[in-house]
């Protein structure tokens, strides 16, 4: 179609106007009788498969989310990161860019933020403990919270996650204030409630991952955020009730007004409710399932090229540890706060000690879920929080 269009582009050379009707039909019948070749259809499949996969809007929409809930709105180009870390002069300009965004992550990178207790909107750490995947046996216990037979083992499992060296240590992941607690069964998992047995669906709680992922889709919905609004939200993994100051929700945390916008500017595929046609599936809005949320986080675990080429241009070995990194990106940020330091180095305190000291490239996955066991004002086991 290309070289049609160039034929038609050197008439003019001629002096002859563009025809565009008469480019368009010859390009459509090269199209039907000429034949292409294999190696050129399997190039052409390559780079449709590369363009989807690298430029996938998903990405973009995870991202954006975790930005927009905990409230991140700078910016600084690569580039300027790149000198900082080489130790190079960056112009006053690009100061303006750089530091505040040290500014924002500070509070997750420097040992006196992140061991104080936050009171602020922005982001946190998340402990170790958190980040441990369970079996889906012991989340099927977690769902059965209203069986007072698995109360002893939920509260062994809130213990494992919470309790014990490795557990309490801070990870390099940040979670939004606001944490997600899952109330409601999920369809076919767990013990049943009297009346609520259903079919078990593979969709929603086919592996453990996928039972995480289901939850956050479903808090992520209009009503769910009324009931947040109405109880109180989990703030910092607290439920204070309804009408605390300090499980009041922000703006900018209304999650169903999120996923509108997003539905606004990416076009994704809208919830279908009703049919009148059988072969017509229903289906919902796809942020608010846990296919969604299960398959674009396994689709970004594959980035580790982009950060070996941001460490390579950063002049930086690629078994440089998580604290050395951070180390070197706020030097200059640190020039007139010395008294503060990177948390999880040598120096840090008890159980922090070194917390840090795993290679970069060695905890490359972008998103991970964490959980836990939500225990109530009484210890009694309830349900569990999920945080992205």
């Amino acid at each position: 179609m290309s070289s049609v269009m160039l034929m038609g582009l050197s008439r003019t050379r001629d002096g002859w106007p563009i025809d565009l009707h008469l480019s368009f039909t010859s390009g459509i019948r090269c199209l039907m009788t000429n034949t292409i070749s294999f190696m050129a259809a399997i190039v052409a499949s390559l780079h449709l498969w590369l363009a989807s996969t690298v430029l996938g809007y998903n990405f973009m929409i995870l991202s954006c989310y975790v930005y927009h809930f905990t409230a991140f709105q700078h910016s600084c180009p690569l580039r300027v990161l790149s000198l900082v870390m080489r130790g190079l002069d960056v112009e006053d300009e690009e100061l303006e860019q750089y530091m505040p965004f040290c500014e924002h992550l500070a509070p997750c990178v420097l040992e006196e933020s992140v061991l104080a207790e936050r009171t602020d909107f922005g982001q946190r750490n998340v402990a170790n403990g958190l980040l441990q995947t369970p079996s889906h046996s012991t989340l099927a216990d977690w769902y059965s919270w209203h069986m007072p037979a698995v109360h002893s083992d939920i509260s062994k499992a809130h213990a494992a996650h919470t309790q014990g060296p490795t557990q309490e240590r801070m990870s390099v992941y940040c979670q939004p204030r606001l944490s997600f607690v899952q109330k409601e069964p999920i369809k076919g998992f767990g013990w049943p409630r009297e009346g609520h047995a259903t079919a078990t669906d593979s969709n929603v709680c086919g592996t453990a991952s996928r039972v995480l992922a289901s939850s956050i889709g479903a808090a992520q919905k209009l009503a769910e955020h009324q009931k947040r609004a109405d109880r109180g939200a989990c703030i910092d993994g607290r439920m204070d009730g309804r009408g605390a100051a300090s499980a009041k929700l922000q703006v900018w945390e209304i999650t169903a007004e999120f996923w509108k916008k997003v539905r606004k500017g990416t076009l994704l595929p809208e919830a279908s409710t009703a049919t009148n046609d059988v072969n017509k599936i229903k289906f919902e809005y796809v942020p608010y399932t846990g296919v969604w949320w299960d398959t674009t986080m396994g689709n970004t675990e594959h980035c580790d090229g982009l950060m070996q080429s941001f460490l390579l241009q950063s002049d930086l070995d690629t078994d440089i540890s998580v604290h050395d990194f951070f180390e070197r990106l706020f030097t200059p940020y640190l020039r007139d706060a010395r008294h503060k330091r990177v948390y999880g180095g040598p120096p840090a305190p008890g159980v922090h000690k070194n917390a840090w000291s795993t290679p970069v490239l060695n905890a490359l996955r972008p998103f991970q879920f964490a959980c836990a066991p939500y225990i109530d004002t009484q210890h009694l086991p309830s349900t569990p929080p999920w945080s992205s």
